[in-house]
């Protein structure tokens, strides 16, 4: 045989043995060629142009390093939406009596004073109109030298009373609180097997954990504060001073103790039903649960404020309250609201045996004066929020890879991957409230919501190879069953005490401990978008965004609830966003 026929006999036997093998030279060596010359002779030619077609086989390995934010919440602190009456220093009823420089003629006279009697003890001289009624008050005096003085003032109109002494609306302070879409860190697990057409895949994600926090308020260092946590337990320990005596002078406008603690950072409680008060037709009017006996007022100069809520009597706070300061007794009298001469309560007395003394078997009864209840607002010195997510996981997935070998295209090599399995998803939100000072003292409560997600998941993943880059679409959908457990612990008013001045008159230190669970179907969308690297053909590093979208959790700030005095919970689900980059590298064996 001659030479250019036998190169046309082996020419046409190697086109004969081509579609046979599986035309890779580049990829196999020579054992690997004759592993592979079975004889399908209709069997469809594979045929890849850059002879990289054949796909991953044996176990592979992947970390992730995460960077992840999960969506904020607009939370309100306090009872959403709910508003009260601000406090007013002079509360008077402008259809009974006008302000405390108005003169009550009849009330006087029940209790024994006349016109006359105001003009010979005080100096008061009342001029009326032709109907009888007052309108000047004139007072002649003596001032400090010995000087004789007059002054008249007008008598004020229930009208000129109300423009001038307005109550407002308090809403709550804080109307966008925290958790803040804060940056977490995480970690991903991947392992897996792939023999080229059908695969496994077990994955373990190992947080991302975020935590934000808000301090609100005018702080713990201002001089109104009560700071329940200092060493003073609740004193103003910005005037650490005495209280006045013969050598001392007090800190506070009379030289007395200084005791304020107004606040700044206003918080509406829904307060209990059973407190509520009614009208004749039953519709609710007021809540007395904030109502007490008020101790603002300096006695002998009873339009000056000197004290705060902080004060309460027989305790920290101011210690007298009297402008004789060489009286060793301790002397606080309730705010005269009402203007009766009766600060909160009296008491009737009988000298029974006729010895000119009061002993204490002929104190005959007491009685409370509740025209002079007050009803007072939370204003905390300081409010502080605290929230922490975290999220971790587990999946097992069944893969099988969809043929794209037909498509040829010179450095491209695209595959379909179909994945099957089951997830489990947990997902725990903590928040915690502490408010500091006002008339309750520290109050504060904390509330974790684990929610446990578990179902099956499906999902599609296609890959675009482009030589030493790949690109990768990764979309999962996870049909879960989500059982939340909620566990909260509260403390409501740790300077509550039942009866005592400035405080609520039936309010005490309450501890709540409350724990629920609620079942809900929380489907999961996740996509995943990665670019990857081949450094070698076993390792590859890579950069991607993922997000997943979660439906009908529960989140912790939403589910706490503001009741006085136990807190308590609320059954409500929302959705949340869980979003980020990730960095890491894989390995294939």
């Amino acid at each position: 045989m001659s030479a250019s026929r036998f190169c046309l006999v082996a020419a046409a036997l190697g086109c004969l043995l081509a579609p046979a093998s599986k035309a890779d030279a580049q990829a196999y060596g020579m054992a690997d060629f004759v592993d592979h010359t079975d004889l399908n002779w209709f069997e469809p030619n594979e045929l890849d142009l850059d002879g990289r077609m054949e796909p991953k086989r044996g176990y592979y390995f992947s970390y992730e390093k995460l960077a992840w934010a999960f969506t904020a919440e607009r939370i309100e602190i306090g009872s959403p939406g709910l508003e009260v009456d601000s406090e007013n220093p002079f509360p008077f009823d402008a259809d009974e009596q006008t302000g405390r420089t108005q003169f009550r003629v009849d009330e006087l006279t029940l209790v024994g004073f006349t016109p006359e009697d105001l003009n010979a003890i005080f100096g008061y001289e009342f001029v009326t109109d032709d109907m009888g009624d007052i309108v000047f008050i004139t007072r002649t005096g003596f001032d400090d030298e010995g000087n004789q003085f007059t002054f008249q003032s007008p008598q004020l109109s229930a009208t000129t009373f109300d423009q001038a002494f307005q109550s407002y609306n308090v809403q709550n302070g804080i109307q966008d609180a925290v958790p803040e879409a804060s940056l977490g860190w995480g970690d991903r697990y991947e392992f897996g097997y792939n023999n080229g057409e059908r695969g496994w895949r077990i994955g373990v994600l190992d947080g991302p954990v975020t935590r934000s926090e808000g301090v609100y308020g005018a702080g713990t260092n201002h001089p109104f504060d009560s700071l329940t946590d200092g060493n003073g337990a609740g004193q103003d320990n910005f005037y650490q001073v005495p209280p006045a005596s013969d050598d001392v002078q007090g800190g506070g406008p009379v030289n007395e103790f200084l005791a304020l603690g107004f606040g700044s950072v206003a918080v509406n409680f829904q307060l209990p039903d059973e407190t509520n008060v009614l009208d004749a037709n039953g519709n609710v009017v007021g809540n007395t649960y904030l109502t007490g006996f008020r101790d603002y007022m300096q006695n002998i100069n009873p339009n000056v404020t000197v004290y705060g809520p902080i004060n309460f009597i027989g305790s920290f706070g101011a210690i007298v309250d009297s402008n004789d300061f060489d009286d060793d007794e301790v002397v606080q009298i309730i705010d005269d609201i009402d203007g009766d001469l009766d600060g909160g309560f009296t008491f009737i007395v009988a000298d029974l045996d006729g010895d000119g003394t009061i002993d204490e078997d002929e104190i005959l009864s007491y009685t409370f004066d509740l025209d002079d209840a007050y009803t007072f607002n939370v204003f905390f010195d300081q409010v502080e929020l605290r929230n922490r997510v975290e999220m971790d996981g587990v999946e097992w997935m069944l893969t099988h890879q969809i043929d794209q070998s037909h498509r040829l295209e010179q450095g491209r090599r695209d595959s379909l991957e179909f994945s099957y399995g089951v997830r489990f998803v947990r997902l725990e939100d903590e928040f915690s409230f502490l408010g500091l000072g006002s008339i309750l003292g520290r109050t504060g409560v904390r509330t974790d919501i684990e929610n446990q997600i578990v179902g099956p998941q499906v999902g599609l993943r296609y890959t675009r190879d482009r030589g030493k880059w790949d690109f990768t679409f990764d979309g999962r959908c996870l049909f879960g069953f989500n059982a939340a457990d909620l566990d909260q612990n509260g403390v409501f008013g740790e300077e509550l005490i039942p009866g005592a001045a400035n405080r609520p008159a039936v309010g005490r230190t309450t501890t709540s401990v409350y724990g629920e669970r609620f079942d809900e179907f929380s489907p999961v969308a996740e996509l995943r978008v990665e670019a990857r690297y081949k450094l070698t053909k076993a390792l590859s590093v890579k950069v991607g965004y993922n997000a997943q979208y979660i439906a009908n959790i529960h989140r912790a700030s939403r589910a706490t609830l503001y009741n006085a005095p136990d807190f308590g919970y609320a059954d409500d689900s929302s959705d949340i966003l869980v979003n980020g980059v990730t960095l890491g590298v894989e390995i294939n064996r």
